[in-house]
């Protein structure tokens, strides 16, 4: 009996352990959902506003479609979004919604992800964009992405960018490694540290990308795995120097990563910006 114990509680310390170094890394921002990740973000974030129940047909009436809904919980592999092209769609999204749901608007661009990456004792800071470019520029946005193809393009990571991306950072504390997915309309611009508009952060989430679409499989998979071994390295160098989560700290992001709490009641309900109604 003692031995099944002794085997029980080093299986649970090696769990608490190992969920720390997934926390750790990112401090309390790895918890943020994200409608609070963008709140911080503004105004470089894409207009949306955060709803924690069905809109009225009136309201519905006022948005500019298509228009993305999705759950403002990390859900991974981006289940629940969704391009709602009419009203009729957008009442069956919400009929079945998990709330607090984000209502996005539809950024009518190119994309791309930015992949940043800080050393936490050196405070090196690294970038790496991708470009993702639609096979056929008159479809629509495709949850599965299949409509998209992804280039590594390392001749895009400019000086000017480069300091955009680590202000824009400065507003979410302790982010050591994460993933904005965003949006441009002119690249000379956007190459310029202009011209961006945040769909999301990935935190957990938000594996490295730095993919072509013929990379061989092996290759995907190391970029994969030093990704996952980077945000271990990354919380342990956090732990080193003394920058890791409190035991309080710990506790809160175990509990609302765990959970799926709502928003702060009425919080950016039903608050129309302009910027996602019709005619704007």
């Amino acid at each position: 009996m003692n031995k099944i114990l002794k085997c029980i509680f080093i299986i649970f310390i090696v769990i608490i352990g190992l969920l720390y170094l997934c926390l750790n890394v990112n401090g309390l921002s790895e918890t943020f959902k994200k409608h609070e990740t963008l709140e911080r973000l503004q105004p470089y974030s894409i207009p949306f506003i955060t709803i924690n129940g069905p809109l009225t047909q009136a309201e519905l009436q006022k948005l500019e479609y298509p228009i993305i809904f999705k759950p403002s919980n990390y859900t991974g592999q981006g289940y629940g979004v969704n391009l709602i092209k009419n009203i009729g769609e957008a009442t069956t999204y919400l009929d079945k919604a998990i709330y607090p749901i984000i209502i996005q608007r539809y950024f009518k661009g190119n994309e791309a992800t930015i992949n940043y990456q800080k050393n936490p004792i050196t405070q090196n800071i690294e970038i790496h964009v991708v470009e993702r470019y639609k096979t056929n520029k008159n479809q629509l946005w495709n949850i599965n992405s299949e409509t998209m193809n992804k280039i590594y393009r390392p001749e895009w990571n400019t000086p000017q960018l480069k300091q955009k991306i680590i202000d824009i950072t400065r507003r979410l504390p302790d982010v050591s490694i994460c993933r904005y997915d965003l949006m441009y309309t002119d690249l000379k611009s956007f190459l310029n540290g202009d011209d961006i508009n945040i769909i999301e952060v990935n935190f957990f989430e938000g594996a490295d990308n730095r993919q072509n679409y013929n990379f061989p499989k092996y290759k995907i998979v190391y970029i994969y795995l030093r990704w996952l071994f980077m945000r271990i390295w990354y919380s342990l160098l956090k732990i080193i120097s003394l920058q890791g989560l409190t035991l309080d700290e710990f506790t809160h992001n175990l509990v609302k990563y765990g959970s799926n709490a709502s928003a702060d009641p009425g919080r950016n309900s039903y608050m129309f910006k302009k910027s996602i109604l019709k005619n704007n």
